[in-house]
């Protein structure tokens, strides 16, 4: 793709998507810190309720518990800076911005959308042999990723 192709622009009401290559690098990034971050969390709150309740929290309630600090974990790191700020720390690096199709900030709800889709371990595989890096989370959300700079 040409330089300017992978520009923001909003002629009407259309967006070009930012580049794949823009992509799979948020993706390099994002993931590995969100997946840390959510292990982390996991292991803390384990450890603490398992702590706390002196042996009487049966140990599969520590583990739905440990389960539940992952999930949140993870969704929180992306659906918080991208509601915020449209950008998580890969888009950051790479000048891409996550919005709205009519090129609005993300609501509260695709935010969600794109963080819960993502937990989908096999929704890296919806940009395969795409002409244009469009993945499920993009298009439940009815979002997309823009370069804006």
């Amino acid at each position: 793709m040409t330089d300017n192709s992978e520009q923001l622009q909003a002629t009407g009401s259309s967006l070009v998507p930012a580049h794949w290559f823009r992509r799979l690098v948020n993706y390099l990034i994002d993931m590995p810190i969100a997946l840390v971050a959510s292990v982390f969390c996991m292991l803390m709150v384990s450890a603490i309720a398992g702590a706390v309740s002196n042996d009487k929290i049966p140990e599969k309630t520590l583990e739905y518990l440990g389960g539940g600090a992952f999930l949140l974990t993870f969704a929180a790191y992306f659906a918080l800076p991208e509601l915020l700020f449209g950008r998580t720390l890969g888009k950051l690096v790479t000048g891409t911005k996550a919005v709205m199709d009519n090129g609005s900030k993300l609501t509260f709800d695709a935010a969600v959308s794109r963080a819960a889709i993502r937990m989908i371990n096999i929704e890296v595989f919806s940009f395969v042999g795409k002409k244009t890096p469009v993945g499920w989370h993009d298009k439940v959300a009815k979002s997309i990723v823009i370069t804006v700079r």
